[in-house]
């Protein structure tokens, strides 16, 4: 697979993740849903697995589109990543690729 190619699957996994997360906001506050419902599992299942199946795809061996999702918020806490002595700031999938591809 291209990086372009490689790109297109982070740039779709990202916007289906991110997507979903918004249309699940407003039903989740209006019916006061807890975080163990059926509903939300269901939703974080899915995710879960679009997100297993990106990473195979892109060659992630290391967990990184996870931790790009969860602990980076997507880039935006810029957290830094890599290669002991070698890490930098993850803000963009761009960035994401680069250490996917380390």
């Amino acid at each position: 697979m291209t990086r372009d190619e490689k790109m297109q699957v982070l740039k779709d996994w990202q916007f289906s993740i991110q997507d979903s997360n918004e249309l699940i906001a407003p039903v989740r506050e209006v019916l006061i849903i807890r975080p163990e419902s059926p509903i939300n599992e269901a939703v974080n299942l899915l995710g879960i697995a679009f997100t297993r199946a990106a990473s195979k795809l892109v060659s992630d061996k290391g967990g990184w589109l996870y931790w790009y999702a969860m602990e980076n918020d997507f880039g935006k806490k810029g957290l830094s990543a890599g290669f002991k002595g070698h890490e930098k700031p993850i803000k963009t999938l761009d960035d994401l690729l680069d250490l996917i591809e380390q």
